[in-house]
């Protein structure tokens, strides 16, 4: 039996599509909601189940000579673009990242003179990312305990959909934020291109770690229901995420599956041809103007509190209350 949807309690769901997660060739099933169109995995794996694809290698390490080069620069370049249109909306001040991984996006932030701090899961990335003088607090998202009203940013790169309580960590974002604070999320775009080409082998699917995936419209209603509205929403053509998306389904379509081997080379990103050949399409990709690019595999988008709204919210459930009183006062 699915449960109900997370965003909209819809208890109708169809099957969207069969598909093997890519690490140990287990079938899972996708169901999209009938009503807002959540796509999430069922069956639901449990915390332990998950654990085991979430190696210490899941977040990499720093990679040295032309790898390196060609990784530092071209995350450099994809920080830069991210906190240009940052900046565009939310003054310098306190920026979090959630589910920072290694913490390379603080490190840019910093250096571009932001406040810092970040939440990981992970005690390897955690230590890592503290070792490199970096605030990060190793614990998941729902138990870090952060100010409420504190953040001039949040920041969350391709976490979201890793998630299982989507409601719970919206609100929240939408506590610890500051009025006029900025929220960017990135997430996979299940209306990509990539995946009606590669379908099952999208490598985005990702699954069973991805347990959740957002039509535009979908997590519109999700920002809505929490208080956000949608003010900005952009790809970027040569980053890893959207070069990944077309090099690894296409190898992947190509060779059905790959064994388990082959992609402990790929998530550790040992020196290999695949990597280096995946980094040079990036750094060329750079060249491609980002309004050519259809259906991008990966979406960025920027919310803001919509005060507004929450304010017609307080002030109906305010009047409604005054009306229940004085009705049972004449009663």
């Amino acid at each position: 039996m699915i449960d109900n949807c997370q965003i909209c309690g819809n208890q109708e769901h169809t099957l969207f599509m069969k598909a093997e997660d890519q690490l140990k060739s287990e079938l899972y099933d996708l169901f999209k909601c009938n009503k807002c169109d959540l796509i999430s995995v069922h069956p639901l794996p449990s915390d332990q189940k998950l654990s085991n694809y979430y190696k210490k290698d899941y977040y990499g390490a720093p990679e040295k000579g032309i790898i390196g080069y060609f990784e530092r620069s071209l995350k450099n370049k994809v920080f830069k673009k991210h906190l240009k249109e940052i900046e565009k909306r939310s003054k310098k001040g306190l920026l979090l990242d959630l589910g920072c991984g290694n913490a390379y996006f603080l490190k840019f932030a910093k250096n571009s003179n932001w406040d810092i701090q970040g939440v990981e899961m992970s005690p390897d990335a955690s230590q890592f990312a503290n070792k490199q003088g970096l605030n990060v607090m190793n614990s998941s998202i729902e138990t870090a305990n952060l100010p409420k009203n504190n953040y001039d940013v949040i920041t969350m790169f391709n976490v979201l959909e890793h998630l299982k309580n989507l409601n719970v960590i919206m609100k929240h974002n939408y506590d610890i934020l500051k009025n006029d604070g900025t929220l960017l999320i990135e997430i996979p775009n299940i209306e990509s291109l990539q995946l009606i080409i590669f379908n099952k082998n999208w490598c985005h699917l990702d699954l069973p770690r991805h347990i959740y995936h957002f039509k535009r419209k979908t997590f519109e209603i999700l920002a809505k229901k929490h208080g956000f509205k949608i003010v900005h929403e952009y790809s970027i053509p040569f980053s890893l995420h959207e070069v990944a998306g077309w090099i690894l389904s296409l190898s992947s379509m190509l060779k059905k599956k790959n064994n388990e081997d082959e992609n402990k080379k790929l998530t550790s990103r040992k020196f290999n041809i695949k990597s280096l050949f995946l980094l040079l399409i990036a750094h060329i990709s750079r060249i491609i103007p980002p309004f050519l690019i259809f259906k991008p595999g990966v979406k960025t988008y920027i919310l803001k509190k919509d005060i507004w709204d929450s304010t017609i919210k307080e002030t109906s459930h305010e009047k409604k209350e005054n009306y229940l009183e004085i009705n049972n006062l004449h009663h």
